[in-house]
């Protein structure tokens, strides 16, 4: 019998179907949604229940659709900004559907079980379907139903073993085992085994901590991916991502940089803190004047990301925090004066020049709003996954302007003003 994992559906905007494989093992809730309904004030509601439980491999999937009274006419630009501007959703948005007759998506025919000659015709918006971590359709909720009265339901499926669990540790090494060779080669694979992929961030962290240890390198501190909606959006995750930056891979002020087996072919201009305290982990979060007193300098940073996955627009939070959530080469600057306390980051422009002609420009709201708030997050999430931030870690915290293409053979200069500029140069 079919499950959710067997079908297709293409992301809000994005036509290009992508396989719903990559939510197995997680918790799901399915809703049909519209912008001008009466149970539209229930985005609130579902945006709430993801925030919740999203770490522990629960996700909501919503499905606009206008066969209700014509109450979702926009386009996936409209929908996509009502849902941002009105309710700051950040789980995942697939493009309009139909979910009942002759014209409705393969999924939501599932849904209904009209593929099993069952069918019960949705009867109008924000519908809810419970899906397990194995595919399967647990529970149908009518629109009536709040989304806060389903949590419940949620906490039921994630507490049973196998979901959002630990990886065993023959699973742990074997994910490792098909990472690692390809980190050293800086070669591509199509993904990890579906026997050993990590299924939640819990479960990414873990392997990228295997990674790490398996490779040896030091590690120096991290990054942060995924800092704007726009890159959240590219790379199909609901949030940033952490991923460890290894000794090999930090390059001094105008360092020759190589790029001949790079595939992401971008350099990215980024705030970059250096911690003089540490912040273990820890029950409570973090507060940022406790962050930041914990920074002893700035730095201007220029990123190489690269990743391991053919494919890694569609490999899946889980996965990209596997594989150091792209990290590949980081170009670090002399500290900035140490007045940059007194600057307001989020409003400091900054350009990348590429031969000397400026080819981007940009500025820290770029980054959740500022860099400042980028290390309270990534504290946090280290409280929460992994080691904490140590003395002397370093933290760049995503790029501040839209990635700029590059190829061997030219010069990039990130230029913060009077905060300073940093030079790279690319080789083959």
């Amino acid at each position: 019998m079919p499950v959710l994992h067997d079908f297709q559906a293409s992301s809000l905007g994005d036509r290009e179907p992508r396989s719903l494989s990559r939510y197995a093992g997680q918790v799901l809730l399915v809703v049909n949604t519209a912008s001008q309904c009466g149970f539209t004030p229930q985005y609130a509601g579902l945006q709430a229940l993801h925030a919740r439980f999203a770490d522990r491999g629960f996700a909501v999937l919503g499905f606009p659709c206008n066969q209700f009274g014509a109450q979702e006419p926009g386009d996936a630009a409209a929908i996509a900004a009502f849902c941002e501007r009105r309710f700051a959703v950040s789980f995942p948005m697939f493009d309009k559907v139909e979910v009942n007759g002759e014209g409705a998506h393969p999924l939501w025919r599932w849904l209904t079980g009209h593929d099993r000659g069952e069918g019960k015709p949705v009867a109008w918006n924000f519908a809810k379907f419970l899906i397990g971590p194995d595919g399967a359709l647990v529970r149908r909720y009518p629109s009536k139903v709040e989304p806060d009265a389903i949590a419940a339901d949620i906490e039921a499926l994630l507490s049973q073993p196998g979901s959002g669990s630990a990886l065993a540790p023959a699973t742990l090494a074997a994910a490792v085992d098909a990472l690692e060779p390809h980190w050293r080669a800086e070669s591509v694979t199509s993904g990890i085994p579906e026997d050993c992929r990590p299924r939640d961030r819990a479960q990414g962290y873990a392997v990228q901590a295997a990674l790490a240890q398996r490779i040896g390198q030091p590690v120096v501190g991290w990054k942060i991916a995924a800092t704007s909606a726009a890159g959240q959006q590219h790379i199909g995750v609901d949030g940033p991502l952490a991923g460890r930056l290894l000794a090999d891979r930090l390059l001094p002020p105008g360092a020759a940089v190589p790029m001949g087996r790079n595939r992401m072919r971008v350099i990215e201009a980024e705030f970059c803190f250096r911690m003089a305290g540490g912040l273990p982990p820890r029950e409570h979060p973090y507060t940022p004047a406790e962050v930041m007193a914990a920074v002893g300098a700035l730095h201007p940073a220029i990123e190489i990301p690269d990743s391991r996955y053919e494919d890694f627009v569609h490999a899946g939070a889980p996965q990209l925090i596997a594989d150091f959530a792209c990290a590949s080469r980081l170009v670090l600057g002399a500290p900035m004066p140490e007045r940059w306390r007194e600057v307001d980051l989020a409003a400091h422009p900054v350009r990348v020049l590429r031969d000397g002609v400026e080819a981007a420009r940009g500025q820290g709201a770029n980054v959740l709003g500022d860099p400042r708030t980028a290390l309270v997050w990534i504290a946090n999430e280290l409280s929460r996954y992994g080691p904490g931030l140590r003395p002397g870690d370093i933290v760049t915290t995503g790029t501040c302007v839209v990635p700029v293409p590059a190829a061997p053979g030219e010069r990039h200069l990130a230029d913060y003003g009077a905060l300073g500029s940093l030079e790279v140069v690319l080789t083959d």
